[in-house]
């Protein structure tokens, strides 16, 4: 019992996913990128949260961001990206637009996220 209560406290609750997100949307904008959508839907996290009752395996959730603005500030989004604990690899990639349009590029990034916490 105490072993499931120390697990259930090391598992991101839905407003923690939440503030993810919004740190997310931060990082973003402080390397002027602008975040047009986040997936998965709040809808699909609840049900995520629903159908996973086991605290005894790490929870992992797919992220994908399609952002607007610059290629080289992108890179730099990524790179910080990559550096943070609870990042766990690019699952897709994906830049469209042309330079010469002067115009911003559009880009979708898919990478998965560790949601348990390392701390007691």
């Amino acid at each position: 019992q105490k072993e499931k209560f120390s697990l259930d406290s090391k598992l991101y609750t839905k407003a923690e996913v939440l503030s993810l997100f919004k740190e997310l949307e931060i990082k973003a904008a402080l390397k002027n990128l602008k975040i047009t959508e986040i997936t998965p839907s709040v809808e699909e996290l609840l049900y995520l949260n629903s159908i996973i009752p086991d605290s005894t395996q790490p929870q992992f959730l797919n992220i994908g961001l399609n952002l607007s603005g610059d290629f080289i500030n992108f890179g730099k989004f990524v790179n910080k990206l990559e550096k943070e604990d609870y990042f766990r690899g690019i699952n897709r990639c994906i830049i469209a637009g042309r330079l010469e349009d002067d115009r911003e590029i559009s880009m979708y990034i898919g990478f998965k996220v560790l949601l348990s916490r390392t701390e007691s």
